[in-house]
């Protein structure tokens, strides 16, 4: 999906269906600016304005993404790789991820609260034998964990949400030559996401938890 070509068939089918750059802009909640950006190939929609767009240009989905054409064989493929990569479905996988995360960094706090001693243990000294080297209150150490989870998965949705111009153009180019290796980006991207700000704190509430009642 080039920029240029892109630009220039939304353009025209725009002029067809008799619409101004202002009429499309205000269909979509965007700004005149940035629909005239779209036609001059200087930028693309943002992912989640594909889909409105295309309605709004009579098009279906794949009509839009391949500039008109239906295509066959690969070509046709390497859409719908694209379209699948971003889709509701696929969308919701990774709201339902992060919940899962959400629950299970809750469910630590709570855990840590009532089992864990008053005074946690946070740094160890490994030796001949691992000693507490550092304590804290269970009361800071824990919500703070939950809040810090709530602002990493706050800030997993908002990327996700706002996919940068780059990512979707490189995306679209990994389409259109190569659909499985797009699919093994978009899949790595979102594992790194899942374990920096899914698992991570999760994991470290649960470790806490374990060394502290193992002094016990």
């Amino acid at each position: 999906m080039d920029a240029k070509s892109f630009g220039a068939f939304i353009a025209d089918q725009r002029r067809t269906l008799g619409l101004t750059q202002a009429e499309v802009a205000a269909r979509l909640h965007v700004t005149d600016k940035a629909v005239s950006r779209w036609e001059r190939g200087v930028g693309l929609p943002d992912i989640n304005t594909l889909e409105p767009l295309a309605q709004v240009l009579h098009l279906t989905l794949d009509e839009l993404i391949h500039t008109g054409t239906s295509g066959t064989g690969s070509g046709a493929d390497s859409v719908k790789t694209f379209v699948d990569l971003f889709s509701p479905q696929s969308r919701y996988a990774g709201q339902l991820l992060r919940a899962i995360c959400l629950l299970l960094s809750i469910l630590f706090c709570l855990a840590g609260l009532l089992l864990c001693p008053d005074s946690l243990a946070i740094l160890w000294d490994v030796g001949a034998q691992i000693v507490p080297a550092s304590y804290a209150a269970k009361f800071f150490i824990f919500p703070t964990a939950a809040l810090l989870q709530c602002l990493a998965l706050f800030f997993w949705h908002f990327c996700d949400a706002h996919i940068s111009l780059w990512e979707t153009q490189f995306l679209a180019w990994l389409s259109a030559f190569q659909p499985r290796f797009s699919q093994f980006v978009r899949l790595l991207r979102e594992t790194v996401f899942f374990f920096l700000f899914g698992f991570a704190i999760p994991f470290c509430e649960l470790l806490t938890i374990l060394l502290n009642l193992s002094r016990f």
